[in-house]
Parts: C-alpha cells; sequence; structure tokens
C-alpha cells in the first residue's frame, strides 16, 4: 500500500508525489513497523531499520556493501533503537500513525539532498544520506559503523552510476519547476490515478 497518514506532529515540507516508489515503500514499512510493535510516533530509526536491517527496497545491502559497512553491527545498533522506542497501551484505533520531530528532521535532510542532486523527487539515495546526517537525533551512532555522510555518499554515487540501479531520476528541461507543498501540510494519499501509474517514477 501506498505511505498515506491520517494526523502528525510538527511539518513535513513533502507530498507522496515527492517520493519514488522505492522511498514510498521504505517509508510505508517503517510506519507499518511502528504501528507493528506500537510505538508512539515514527522515528527515523523505524526508517533505518527498514532500509538496512529488513533491506525493503533491496537497496540498503548494496550501500552497506559498497560502504564496506559489516551488516551486523547495523543490525544490532539499530535493533537497539527500534525496542529502545516507547511503547504505548491504546491501540491506534484507525487514526494512523504521527511524526516525530526528528522524523521530520529526517525527511527535511532528505529533501535538502533531493535539491542538491537536482533531482525530481526523493529517492532512496536521500533518504540514506539523511539517515547518515549526525544531526538527526537517534542516528547519530551510524556515523560511529562507518555509515556517515563521507562514507554513504559515495556508495549512493557509485550506486547511481552504475547500469544495476537507478536511485533518482533527473530533471528533464520540460519538468518545468518543481512543486511543493507549504510547510505543515498534512500527507494525503495519492490520487488512485497516479497511485496506478508507474510511469511517474523511477524504480528507486
Amino acid at each position: 500500500s501506498r505511505f498515506s497518514i491520517s494526523a502528525y506532529d510538527g511539518s513535513l515540507d513533502v507530498t507522496l508525489a515527492d517520493l519514488t516508489l522505492s522511498a514510498n515503500a521504505v517509508l510505508t514499512s517503517a510506519s507499518a513497523l511502528c504501528e507493528e510493535l506500537r510505538n508512539s510516533r515514527v522515528e527515523p530509526c523505524h526508517v533505518a531499520y527498514r532500509l538496512y536491517v529488513d533491506d525493503v527496497a533491496g537497496v540498503g545491502g548494496q550501500i552497506l556493501a559498497r560502504a564496506g559497512v559489516d551488516p551486523e553491527p547495523v543490525k544490532k545498533e539499530l535493533e537497539g533503537l527500534v525496542n529502545g522506542l516507547t511503547v504505548v497501551q491504546a491501540a491506534f484505533g484507525g487514526r494512523g500513525v504521527t511524526f516525530s520531530q526528528s522524523f521530520v528532521e529526517l525527511m527535511k535532510s532528505a529533501r535538502k539532498e533531493q535539491r542538491l542532486g537536482r533531482d525530481k523527487v526523493i529517492g532512496l539515495d536521500h533518504i540514506a544520506l539523511a539517515c547518515a546526517d549526525e544531526s538527526i537525533e537517534s542516528l547519530e551512532i551510524l556515523s560511529t559503523l562507518g555509515l556517515g555522510v563521507a562514507d554513504v555518499r559515495p556508495a549512493v554515487e557509485k550506486l547511481k552510476g552504475s547500469a544495476q540501479v537507478v536511485l533518482s531520476p533527473r530533471p528533464s528541461p520540460e519538468d518545468g519547476a518543481e512543486s511543493e507543498s507549504s510547510a505543515g501540510e498534512q500527507l494525503a494519499q495519492l490520487a488512485s490515478d497516479d497511485a496506478d501509474d508507474d510511469s511517474l517514477y523511477e524504480d528507486y
């Protein structure tokens, strides 16, 4: 299913239309993990866990390999972060999950990377680089495991330069100006016609 949310804390300046299919899949999976573990909010560690431990999109493992990082310590640290989150007693009751402020900062960092790369949408390369951002609360531990920005950037560039993986599509002149939602706009589910049109997105 597509990543959607009915309520959240903080502001977020991206919509679902700004994500590649695989970025969407990782965020959807992170949201599901939050609900599964009955955590109060979606945190950056949910995203990093789905990216690197569960390797939902089949890219996290490639990043680890190209960065020369042993996956076991990464798994251990991320499991510790996820298992250490607050568990809420009440069920979500259909109201959806909420985003923590740290998650908001993670996505803002991903948006920044997307703009620096002049890419049309936020891809897994941008999310991986955001997870490597040491300013993101709780994920600074990843830099000590070889997943800092200086480590991840060359790895994702190698992937983007290979014929095997396209992490983010590049803009073409006819694409025009990038559309953005205002800060604080609630994420909405993609329109059904867009949701069925995979031509709008690259794989990653």
